[in-house]
This record gives structure tokens, sequence and C-alpha cells, in this order.
């Protein structure tokens, strides 16, 4: 049998975008699958193909044994493939990928105010993971039980706290400087996001991060919902955009299960506010 980068799947030319995630989960895969459907961009989601048609978490093993000797070779998914470029890093494949479909603003600064954005959101999932597994993720969460409970705890009460915080600062700094000439502010117009009423990859992002949190932590989240409005305005924004919305009522669209956001009811306890 031929390897995957020998393979030319069935319907799919050289020239289509190709992402390479896990076929059953959301995960660090779930922004790249939202910044192709929010710009309307077609892609083909290659491991959720049939294994006999060249898909299946297959073809992710054998996309990264082929790369294993080249200039960049790949440490894990997603990965995303067109013709002989391959990118791995899922809020560098985002930025990228933004960057091709025209949908990040034209000043560096501000560029560079979503990457900085973009950092902080990974940080974030970072932590969202360790809940699970704050030991390692070669250990089943069974494994590590009493680790994940002590780490779930403060990450309950002061981690998820301070970083929707501060988004909640941000976005309340740049909807009440909307008018402003400054040039961090710069052509921003009054809307949910947070650079206005443009809506960036990194809005994509923190709408998938508390719409896992909401299945993972459903009565902590609907406990400090009222703390951080413009935050959740945000996600209630993304989640209207028109191609969002369709994808999320789609098959496309995986449900959460045993990826970066999991519901363990022990870990879901409620602290006071």
């Amino acid at each position: 049998k031929r390897r995957m980068s020998e393979e030319v799947l069935t319907g799919i030319t050289n020239l289509q975008w190709q992402l390479y995630y896990w076929p059953t989960i959301p995960g660090r895969g779930e922004i790249i699958r939202l910044v192709f459907e929010d710009a309307g961009v077609p892609y083909l989601d290659v491991a959720r193909e049939p294994e006999e048609k060249g898909g299946g978490a297959r073809a992710i093993v054998n996309l990264m044994n082929s790369q294993e000797n080249s200039l960049f070779p790949i440490v894990a998914p997603p990965i995303v493939k067109k013709g002989d470029f391959i990118l791995s890093q899922s809020m560098v494949i985002a930025h990228y990928l933004a960057k091709q479909f025209n949908s990040l603003p034209p000043e560096d600064q501000q560029q560079a105010q979503i990457q900085s954005l973009a950092a902080t959101i990974a940080d974030f999932v970072e932590e969202v993971h360790r809940t699970h597994h704050p030991i390692g993720s070669h250990l089943y969460y069974e494994d590590q039980k009493p680790e994940a409970a002590r780490f779930t705890a403060t990450f309950v009460k002061m981690r998820i706290p301070k970083f929707l915080a501060y988004f909640e600062k941000v976005l309340n700094h740049n909807s009440s400087n909307t008018t402003n000439t400054n040039t961090d502010n710069k052509q921003r117009t009054e809307g949910p996001f947070f650079f206005g009423a443009n809506c960036y990859y990194v809005d994509l992002a923190l709408f998938e991060v508390l719409s896992g949190l909401e299945f993972a932590f459903p009565k902590n989240l609907e406990n400090i919902r009222a703390n951080y409005p413009k935050v959740f305005a945000l996600k209630q924004a993304v989640a209207s955009r028109p191609n969002i919305s369709t994808y999320l009522k789609s098959s496309r669209r995986i449900p959460y299960s045993s990826g970066i956001y999991r519901n363990y009811p022990e870990l879901d306890v409620v602290v006071p506010q």
C-alpha cells in the first residue's frame, strides 16, 4: 500500500486546502476548522475521510512520517497542507490562513496585538488540558485523579476568572475607545469583537474556548457568566455569524467528548463568588 504522501485522495486535487487532525474530537484542530468555515473557504478534513480513500487517523501518522527528514518536521497535529506547503501549530496556522484569506487588519501593530491575544488564548487552552492531565498525557485521567482535582480547584477558582477578566478588560477598552485615533485603536468600529465590528481568528478562538468550557464545567460557567457580559456577548456574536451558524448545525461540527474539553462532574465544583 502506498504511503499517504503518494496517495491521491478521491476527489482531491493537490491545490485544495487539507486539514489533518484527529477525526473524533474538536481539540486544537477546531480553531482551524472555524477559520475555514467563517471564511467560506473549502477544505478537506482528511482524517474524517474513510480509510479506504486515504483518510482516517493513519493519514495523519503517514503525513508526519513523510516529513521526518524535512527542514521542519512535524511534532503533532493540527497540520494544514496545500500542494507541497505544510504547516503545524494551531495558532500559527490560524494566523497564516487569516492572512491568506485577507482576514487580518492591515496595520502591523494590530496584527501583533492579535498574535498576543492568540498566545494568551493558547496558554488558556493548555491550562484547560491540565485539568484532566496535570501530570502528563502519557497517563490516563484515572491515573492522576487526585492531582487533577487539586489542579482544577485552583483553575476554577483563580485561573478561569483571571483569563476571562483579562478578555473582558480588552473588550471594554476597545469598545470604549472606538473613536480614539491612537494607533492601537485605528480603524476600529463599534462592535462585539476584540477589534470592534471586525471578527478575526482570535474571536473565533475565544468562542471555541468558551464553548468547550461550557461543556467541561457547565455549573461553574453558568455561575460566573454574569461577571463577563462582553466575553459572552462575543461568544454569541461569533455563533450568530452566518457561516459559523451553519457550521455549528452541521455534521462537520464534532461534539466534545474526550479531547481537551472533557466533562468530569467531580471536577465541576462550583466555587462561591
